[in-house]
């Protein structure tokens, strides 16, 4: 029988998607820092119904508040177009969201 005491693992800090898509102005799009750290390294990538990449737009800095606007260039975003938004936060954890249409 081992002596050791078992490893404990310790459950990973939730952490809220720091952003909200404003849709109102579409085919242009609005991603607002929510959040209230700022994000570094911010890309969104459209990709179209094929899995193609369409467009890429940032890398940017987004301080809590500040928002980056994007284009949507699908015909029919609503038919399997998405974009994923990719961050890194303050400790260099990097993150990725989809965004459907």
């Amino acid at each position: 029988m081992s002596s050791e005491s078992p490893v404990q693992h310790s459950k990973p800090e939730s952490y809220r998607v720091p952003f909200r898509v404003d849709r109102s102005a579409a085919p242009w799009y609005l991603l607002q820092n929510i959040g209230d750290q700022p994000v570094t390294g911010v890309t969104v990538t459209e990709f179209d119904s094929r899995g193609c990449a369409v467009s890429e737009r940032g890398p940017q800095r987004l301080a809590p508040g500040e928002s980056l606007v994007f284009p949507v260039r699908s015909r029919h975003p609503e038919v399997g177009t998405i974009a994923i938004v990719r961050w890194f936060r303050r400790n260099g954890d990097e993150f990725l969201w989809r965004v459907s249409f």
